[in-house]
């Protein structure tokens, strides 16, 4: 807005990891966001999994997580 642009108007912005102040904003921010109870979930489940003997550390799969799109303000259709 300091040099005449018009969020989303003239240009769309985004965020990542939907940090708190993102919504914040005088116009909020639309971001990419990973869920932080997936994460946790998923944390514990290789945890349990290595203290069980199921998994170790220095041999594991990697575990995807799908990111969630948080649309707010600061972007339109096009």
């Amino acid at each position: 807005r300091n040099k005449g642009m018009d969020v989303p108007g003239d240009i769309s912005v985004m965020g990542c990891d939907d940090i708190p102040s993102a919504k914040q904003q005088l116009v909020p921010l639309s971001t990419i966001g990973l869920s932080t109870a997936k994460l946790a979930q998923e944390a514990w489940r290789v945890l349990g999994g290595v203290l069980k003997g199921e998994h170790s550390l220095d041999n594991h799969s990697d575990v995807l997580i799908a990111p969630e799109l948080i649309p707010r303000d600061s972007t339109r259709a096009i």
